[in-house]
């Protein structure tokens, strides 16, 4: 909002923190301690299997497939070969298989991931087709889209 000629502004800094008054309210910002984390060291640099699909219908296998996997930690495993995702959501007792038409250039591969945090990558894109970078199983699935990048780190399957 804009501040009139007759407001006034109280400021008060501090080593790790800054407080600002104002008639409507006051906001505090604390200084966090320490090294912020090196995250570019996690994202890969190079990939061996690129796959394209369309976001909406990616989205929507992914969020059936963890009704499911909810049941049992919400890890879902996504199974690509040929021209084809199928993912498969385990539960106590139920499993459920969604399948997704993809173009994939590389080897077939299966990770496991968190069917939430893929789903809050997936959310956040604004085109329809979404590309999925990975190296292998063990290594971290990349969602790439003009100057966003999204990492979901694999899961260990039981």
């Amino acid at each position: 909002s804009h501040i009139k000629d007759e407001d006034s502004v109280n400021l008060y800094i501090a080593d790790n923190y800054i407080k600002v008054e104002t008639k409507e309210g006051t906001i505090i910002s604390r200084l966090i301690e320490g090294n912020f984390p090196n995250y570019e060291q996690v994202i890969p640099d190079s990939c061996d299997v690129k796959v394209e699909c369309k976001t909406d219908e990616l989205g929507n296998a992914v969020k059936r497939a963890s009704i499911i996997a909810k049941t049992d930690s919400n890890v879902i495993e996504l199974e690509f070969k040929d021209d084809t995702l199928t993912i498969h959501g385990k539960g106590e007792t139920n499993t459920a298989t969604e399948k997704v038409n993809i173009d994939k250039q590389g080897d077939d591969m299966k990770i496991n991931l968190d069917a939430g945090f893929l789903l809050d990558g997936l959310k956040a894109l604004e085109s329809d087709t979404v590309e999925l970078l990975m190296i292998d199983k063990l290594n971290p699935l990349t969602i790439k889209e003009d100057g966003f990048t999204y990492i979901v780190m694999p899961m260990r399957a039981d």
